[in-house]
């Protein structure tokens, strides 16, 4: 699954497709700016690796899976 290109995402779509590329289990317990600088897993496009850090750097983004 891709995220949404424009509308609305939240934190946890961000980590609903992460988990779902990965097969890991990642809480919304997390920074964003770990799921930005590959903490959690990578992505097939990097989001902007520059603070401050939005939401709305991962439109578009898939996780990548292993």
């Amino acid at each position: 699954m891709t995220l949404p290109a424009t509308g609305q995402i939240s934190i946890q779509d961000i980590i609903t497709e992460l988990n779902e590329a990965t097969g890991e289990f990642y809480s919304t317990n997390i920074a964003l700016s770990g799921l930005i600088d590959g903490t959690y897993g990578d992505w097939e496009s990097s989001p902007d690796q520059t603070a401050p850090f939005f939401i709305s750097d991962f439109y578009g983004l898939t996780a990548a899976s292993v």
